[in-house]
């Protein structure tokens, strides 16, 4: 799975344009889970480094139209399945962000 940039703004009442997502930012590798009903337990934590596209934004080269997680099959690793990301309904998605300054 893969972090991206938005080239554009998005409307969470909209489905987004997947031609408008941009380029690739960080990514890893998911464990092979158990099925569409199988959920972890506990959750795993996966970490995807996004700092050159957050320092763009912070220097203004780059509008923050903000970020979205992509399934970008890689046959070394996945055996030809089809992969998805299902994360449990009763459980919110965390995203955390680790800041550091001189």
């Amino acid at each position: 799975v893969a972090a991206v940039s938005l080239k554009e703004p998005f409307d969470p009442a909209k489905s987004y344009d997947f031609d408008k997502l941009g380029e690739t930012l960080g990514w890893t590798i998911f464990a092979k889970g158990g099925g569409p009903d199988t959920f972890f337990d506990p959750p795993r934590v996966y970490e995807l480094d996004i700092t050159r596209e957050v320092r763009a934004w912070a220097r203004g080269e780059r509008a923050p139209h903000g970020l979205a997680l992509r399934i970008i099959p890689n046959r070394g690793v996945d055996d030809g399945w089809t992969v998805r990301f299902s994360p449990a309904k009763d459980t919110p998605v965390e995203l955390k962000i680790e800041t550091f300054a001189d």
